[in-house]
């Protein structure tokens, strides 16, 4: 086992053991995930989505979380780059995106710009009112006020971080320290 080993019973210890188990701990060098307690995460990542900027960026945050071994639903890969739809269609991708965000154990957020996203902003208070951790990240050096980063409300409800590596952190990556940021 990974994370708990089960060695059979007898008098003394319980059947199952936290540890690496008899064959991984002769090897501590070999890093090792517990795919059962890992594949939990899936994360929803809520950001803007409208300059050719932010979805580049968007897509090397998602394929960053992927390379971690998270899984990422990112909207905009559902289809939402038009400004002109059809009604039936806005109503199918607030379906999707809200389905998602509720599958979703982990959101991330990208906060940047003088200003969040209102569309992020409301994907992070539909998370912070279902008791999902938000994590946001913000690389935008402005501030909003003396005392915030961001605006107080989002700030308040999430945990805004600066970096990818620290971003890496606060989702608790297996692979964190792997290769270079």
């Amino acid at each position: 086992g990974v994370t708990t080993t089960y060695y059979g019973s007898d008098d003394q210890n319980p059947p199952k053991r936290a540890g690496r188990g008899v064959f991984l701990a002769r090897f501590p060098e070999i890093r090792s995930i517990d795919v059962a307690t890992f594949a939990q995460y899936r994360i929803y990542l809520a950001a803007p989505l409208f300059s050719n900027a932010e979805r580049i960026y968007n897509l090397s945050l998602a394929n960053l979380l992927k390379e971690h071994l998270f899984e990422v639903y990112l909207p905009q890969e559902a289809g939402d780059d038009s400004d002109t739809r059809l009604k039936i269609e806005q109503e199918q991708i607030f379906k999707k995106n809200k389905d998602d965000l509720d599958r979703a154990d982990i959101v991330v957020a990208v906060i940047d710009g003088a200003d969040a996203d209102s569309g992020t902003a409301w994907e992070m208070g539909y998370a912070y009112a279902h008791n999902k951790p938000v994590i946001a990240i913000r690389t935008d050096f402005r501030r909003a006020g003396i005392h915030e980063q961001v605006n107080l409300m989002l700030e308040e409800s999430s945990k805004v971080v600066s970096s990818t590596i620290e971003l890496l952190e606060e989702v608790k990556s297996p692979l964190i320290g792997k290769r270079d940021l």
